[in-house]
């Protein structure tokens, strides 16, 4: 177990969170793919629940909830991310958002997708997507280095979200 396995096996236990939420499995940044890669070592319940959401990537969702009233919160989250900020317009984020509340708030306000699964089944989806993925490229992805900082993963514990319906 690596050192991104080792503190979230001991966050999930410290914290003991109904869902874990990440940066989902195929996001595109190779910082949120180790996170998937950590989660797959820390030998957590295979029952915790676990909601991708994307960042680069929008995802196959199946679950949207509404984020109007704190959109601007997550307006300001992302900001705080000087590089990313710098790379591209933050406002491009929010008009995903905006595009995912057309499913579930009938496009009025603001919604965030996720891809929720128990453990299990969300490290078999994403272990499917890496094998598809390389028998696409007719090559094994390559391995991002060890030693990635813990700080830029950032899992988010909470209790469960009410989920748009």
């Amino acid at each position: 177990m690596g050192p991104l396995a080792a503190a979230l096996a001991e966050l999930v236990t410290r914290l003991a969170p109904d869902v874990l939420f990440v940066p989902w499995f195929a996001d595109g940044h190779a910082d949120h793919g180790a996170c998937t890669r950590g989660l797959a070592r820390a030998g957590l319940p295979s029952g915790l629940e676990v909601w991708g959401y994307e960042t680069w990537t929008p995802l196959p969702a199946n679950r949207i909830v509404d984020i109007t009233g704190v959109v601007e919160a997550k307006e300001a989250a992302l900001a705080a991310h000087e590089t990313a900020y710098l790379a591209f317009d933050i406002g491009a984020t929010l008009g995903l958002s905006r595009y995912r509340s057309v499913h579930g708030l009938m496009g009025r306000g603001y919604a965030e997708a996720f891809l929720a699964a128990p453990l299990a089944r969300y490290l078999e989806l994403a272990t499917d997507a890496e094998a598809a993925g390389a028998q696409a490229r007719g090559r094994s992805r390559r391995q991002p280095p060890v030693g990635i900082p813990l700080f830029t993963l950032c899992p988010i514990f909470a209790r469960r979200p009410a989920v748009a319906r």
